[in-house]
């Protein structure tokens, strides 16, 4: 239950402090990512490699993937 009510806290935020909507979108998903990761943590002390690794991938896709695409296209 904490889950969808932080979730949607998160993006409501995070949309209402950005100005643009897709930063916005981005901060909401990788600030759901966090409490996701933050909830089994209480418990376990573990972090969740199905969470962690694609969170990686899909932050450097699109944080560095556009400036590593103008490198190599010239």
């Amino acid at each position: 239950m904490i889950l969808p009510l932080g979730g949607a806290a998160l993006f409501t935020t995070s949309v209402a402090v950005f100005d643009d909507f897709v930063p916005g979108i981005v901060g909401g998903v990788f600030a759901t990512l966090t409490l996701t990761l933050t909830l089994p943590d209480f418990d376990r002390r573990l972090l969740p490699n199905r969470i962690v690794y694609p969170s990686i991938v899909l932050a450097i896709a699109l944080f560095w993937g556009p400036e590593l695409w103008d490198i190599y296209t010239g």
